[in-house]
């Protein structure tokens, strides 16, 4: 996998002055000039027509990362005395300047050339050359961009740099400081989320969850957590479905040396070790694992792991099924399913080839009623609707209930049903009606119906998730324990520093296909748009005091903690 950084100066005349290129462990430096100087370049280059062409063709191939409808405008095209000749000669002879930056494969070609698609190069026929970037090859999330040492990330700013390039035309880049407020219907995003105002109460909410989810889950302490799978592995729900109990861990993780655990790691050396194939590692779970999803974001766009992250399955039971109908070419890699989940596929023995390797950060779980108006619902009666045909985590949430006496067995029914069809039941306001749901379709509930958490104080809302490896991988020991280290050091760095994870939470929900599996899976087109605006004008005066609670969450995340709670 090749990724490339670019580094322009001058807001109103922006122009090319440094290239970084990595391909597996090599890493490459170009800056503009006739010598390196002081930067410790590998290479140099001009700002010729050819390097023109290279950078407008990359930033036009970048911009479609998040606004699809870019794709016809992400090519370089002309004839004789154009852009996409000039890069297209350049390509043919080669030049040091194009070696230096991206290298050569094995048979000394240059290295560019193979992530490029050309049609009629060296105006062999009539007609125009054209040039295209390979997006199996390059994906354009693998491009990072910098104007005056800001990184710019929005759709629209990428393609107004590469016309100013192209044009010539002198003018000013307003770049986003606040990344990611999609304009007023802006059909990229999906209703709800094309609101400015809930998709920033949505990144709040991701924020101040992925965060409890991180510190909630201790993997790090040893004592804490064998504690925790022991828990998890003698739980009578557990026992019940698997009929014997199984380890929830591997060998891999039980016997991690002090500085592996803490996720200490020679960087080179762990990423080598998961990069040695030419496909991707593939990883499937819920959009609703944000913590898990937080981890996964920020290895593929930070570390730069060749992760191919599949999150287009309602649920863990949605997850299972789909491993289980073995309808797909191959099988996923790995696959994160909640302990009620794990069970289900631990009974099922070897027939689905997958063991369990370490655990990751848990989800919040909630029992909910509609809004009262005397304000106290008791979570111990009434009817109440969760996933229920299959081992589910809500079954397994509400026979703990049942355990602690939170419920009261002589008044409580059961009913099965989906989490997307909830806020239908909701719409009725039947006072009995009881449900469990999980982040963030709780917090769909709640703030576009106003339904009520109930409160459980007898056992916790947090339901642990363990990474499961197909079998394949375990004949590689190595490459499992890098996936590991390299995990945990994302969590304590995600954890750590708050403007990491904001950063991270952005490049999650900055993506329309990820918006619209959470807008279906928690049925938020069982909403009306009164019932949205209603909850709009409802939220607004609390917009300010949000916006307070996320920069004190930036700065003291844990003392924040408590007002979100609240």
């Amino acid at each position: 996998m090749l990724s490339i950084t670019l580094y322009f100066s001058g807001a109103s005349s922006p122009e090319l002055t440094r290239v970084e290129t990595s391909s597996g462990n090599v890493t490459r430096i170009s800056v503009r000039g006739k010598t390196e100087g002081a930067s410790k370049a590998q290479g140099t280059f001009q700002w010729s027509s050819a390097v023109k062409s290279l950078a407008i063709l990359l930033l036009r191939h970048c911009a479609q990362e998040s606004n699809q409808t870019l794709d016809k405008d992400a090519t370089l095209s002309g004839e004789k005395g154009s852009l996409a000749c000039s890069l297209d000669y350049a390509l043919s002879k080669q030049p040091l300047w194009l070696l230096d930056m991206f290298g050569t494969d094995s048979k000394g070609k240059n290295l560019l050339r193979t992530f490029l698609q050309i049609s009629n190069s060296s105006l062999k026929y009539p007609g125009p050359v054209i040039i295209r970037v390979n997006e199996k090859r390059l994906p354009p999330e693998e491009i990072t961009v910098f104007l005056e040492d800001q990184k710019i990330d929005c759709s629209n700013e990428l393609a107004t740099l590469a016309r100013m390039i192209s044009s010539g035309i002198r003018s000013k880049i307003e770049l986003t400081q606040v990344k990611k407020t999609p304009p007023l219907e802006d059909n990229t995003y999906p209703f709800p989320f094309n609101d400015p105002f809930w998709f920033s109460i949505l990144k709040k909410l991701f924020l101040h969850e992925t965060l409890r989810t991180l510190e909630e889950t201790d993997i790090f302490n040893t004592s804490t957590l064998q504690n925790a799978l022991r828990f998890m592995e003698t739980h009578e729900d557990f026992l019940y479905i698997t009929g014997r109990r199984f380890a929830l861990t591997d060998i891999i993780d039980r016997h991690l040396t002090s500085a592996q655990r803490l996720g200490m790691h020679p960087n080179d050396f762990l990423k080598r070790s998961l990069m040695p194939d030419s496909e991707p590692f593939r990883i499937t779970l819920t959009p609703a694992h944000v913590g898990s999803l937080a981890l996964l974001k920020y290895l593929t766009k930070e570390e730069k792991l060749p992760l191919d992250i599949d999150y287009h399955h309602f649920n863990t039971d949605d997850v299972l099924a789909f491993v289980s109908t073995q309808t797909h070419s191959t099988p996923p890699d790995a696959m994160i399913l909640t302990v009620a989940t794990a069970a289900d596929l631990l009974r099922k023995g070897k027939k689905l080839q997958y063991r369990p390797l370490m655990v990751m950060p848990q989800n919040s779980y909630r029992v909910m009623s509609p809004a009262s108006e005397r304000g106290v619902c008791d979570a111990g009666i009434g009817d109440y609707f969760f996933i229920s045909d299959n081992p589910s985590t809500s079954q397994f949430y509400f026979k703990e209930l049942s355990r602690n006496g939170v419920l009261q067995k002589s008044k409580i029914k059961t009913h099965h049903i989906h989490q997307d069809e909830i806020p239908a039941l909701f719409r009725n306001n039947v006072e009995s009606l009881r449900t469990i749901l999980w982040f963030p379709y709780d917090r769909f509930n709640q703030i576009f119906d106003s339904a009520m958490f109930l409160d459980c104080p007898a056992y916790s809302s947090y339901v642990n998730e363990i990474l499961f490896i197909h079998e394949s991988h375990f004949a590689n020991p190595t490459r499992l324990l890098s996936l590991n280290i390299l995990i945990r050091d994302a969590w304590l760095k995600l954890k750590s520093y708050p403007r990491l994870l904001e950063q991270t939470i952005d490049l999650l929900l900055d993506n329309p296909d990820y918006l619209s599996m959470l807008c279906r899976a928690g049925g938020l087109h069982n909403f009306t748009k009164s019932q949205i605006q209603a909850a709009k004008e409802k939220h607004r005066e609390r917009s300010s005091c949000e916006d307070g609670i996320l920069q004190n969450f930036l700065h003291n995340p844990r003392v924040a903690e408590q007002t979100f709670t609240a």
